[in-house]
């Protein structure tokens, strides 16, 4: 297991504290093979946030970008089906992530190989029922 506690420069910060606990039960709310899986959460004094989640051993996708410089196409297309997998599961639970980036992705290795892993839902947003078609940014314009 690995702990995740809040950074020193952020102790006393209830703001900090309580983006942990966000991430904590956005994640905690669901099971998903492509997203950390979080044991528990807790915060000492209201300001000591911690994540108790699954030891992950890899690199994160953005590491990996700079080492390697390129993919194989049936590599990309694994990894982003697992983080794609991994979106749509959070979506379906009205979870939007609102942070992905190489950073958050962890390539996990493990005994099935590798697995993309989605990290950080600290500014993760749950819509409101009423809310499942608007979001708080405007769509694209092509």
């Amino acid at each position: 297991m690995a702990v995740k506690v809040i950074h020193d420069d952020l102790v006393g910060s209830a703001e900090a504290a309580e983006r942990f606990r966000r991430e904590a039960r956005a994640v905690a709310s669901f099971a998903h093979p492509n997203v950390v899986t979080v044991y528990d959460f807790g915060a000492a004094a209201d300001t000591r946030a911690f994540l108790v989640m699954e030891l992950l051993e890899g690199t994160t996708l953005r590491k990996e970008l700079r080492r390697q410089k390129q993919s194989t196409p049936p590599r990309t297309v694994e990894i982003l089906r697992g983080v794609c997998a991994a979106v749509d599961a959070a979506h379906r639970r009205q979870l939007v992530h609102r942070d992905l980036k190489p950073e958050n992705i962890l390539l996990s290795r493990g005994e099935p190989g590798e697995v993309p892993k989605v990290l950080d839902f600290g500014v993760a947003k749950f819509l409101p029922a009423a809310a499942q078609g608007t979001a708080d940014t405007q769509a694209p314009r092509w």
